[in-house]
């Protein structure tokens, strides 16, 4: 779902140039948003209100960081195939480790982690050769960088809200993984209409509004769905199964591209689908070493 997602937004992106990234930010997370808000009406608990000034700063702190992160995805989605990008996601997997081995010394890791590192970067090179299609700027390089440390910053700030909340909740995991699903993007979405819409308010086409609704739905119910298998089989098969969006994105836009929408998704070669295929399973086996025991 994440990897149709990340094709809806690629869509989204190359078919509205006057909207751009921006717009395009606005009009799908105030969608998300108002999904969201649905969702926390039914699933609001008054027990974690007393917690409220404990998980409330958190949960902005994963609202601003994931928005940011996200547009500078929009952003090089307007040039690198999203059957590119999404496999290289994982790259926040080395931002993780740093933030949370050296900065905030959460962890330690042992040999699996820095083999799971070893892995990623690996990924990372195999993706960004002419090998896997056409070349990848340097600033592309570069904005990937920079917003998978901002998805690393966000997931960190989201596990420490999921804890917080959890503290005060009083039913099951279930339901408070969807909880929190709901209350961090409700919180997008009004971010998003309060602080950007005013900015973007004449770049936003009704064609802007409805190629950015699927983004919106398949996102939010990605995110959702993620969290969910977090308090079904845990965070570690979880965090695994997530790493399989990559194949799915490269298997979805080989599909695309075969019926012919070439502004989409470019039409490769056996050799390069093999190439990118190579890639996302070093970064799934980065993902199930970098989880296995310390």
């Amino acid at each position: 779902m994440m990897a149709m997602a990340a094709i809806s937004s690629g869509r989204a992106v190359r078919r509205s140039p006057e909207a751009g990234a921006f717009g395009v930010l606005i009009a799908s997370h105030i969608w998300a948003g108002i999904l969201a808000a649905l969702g926390l009406v039914v699933l609001w608990d008054k027990s974690i209100a007393p917690g409220f000034a404990s998980w409330f700063p958190i949960c902005i702190m994963a609202a601003v960081f994931y928005l940011i992160g996200q547009w500078l995805f929009f952003i090089i989605q307007k040039q690198v195939d999203s059957s590119r990008i999404v496999p290289l996601l994982g790259v926040k997997l080395i931002f993780l480790a740093l933030i949370n081995g050296c900065i905030l010394k959460k962890e330690i890791y042992g040999w699996p982690q820095y083999l799971g590192v070893l892995c990623t970067i690996a990924s990372a090179f195999v993706m960004v050769d002419k090998k896997s299609g056409r070349p990848m700027s340097l600033m592309n390089v570069l904005t990937l960088l920079v917003l998978s440390m901002f998805y690393a910053l966000s997931d960190i700030s989201l596990d420490t809200q999921y804890g917080r909340v959890d503290t005060y909740y009083t039913g099951g995991r279930l339901i408070c993984s969807m909880l929190n699903t709901c209350l961090t993007y409700t919180l997008v979405g009004v971010g998003t209409a309060a602080f950007l819409l005013p900015f973007g308010r004449k770049i936003l086409t009704r064609r802007v509004w409805l190629d950015s609704l699927p983004y919106g739905v398949l996102w939010l119910a990605g995110i959702a769905f993620l969290f969910a298998s977090f308090s079904i089989i845990g965070p570690v098969n979880g965090a695994i199964a997530q790493s399989t969006r990559g194949i799915f994105a490269i298997l979805i836009g080989a599909l695309i591209a075969k019926h012919g929408f070439s502004y989409l998704e470019e039409k490769v070669t056996p050799s390069i689908f093999w190439h990118r295929i190579f890639s996302a399973v070093l970064m799934i086996l980065a993902m199930v070493f970098f989880n296995m025991k310390r």
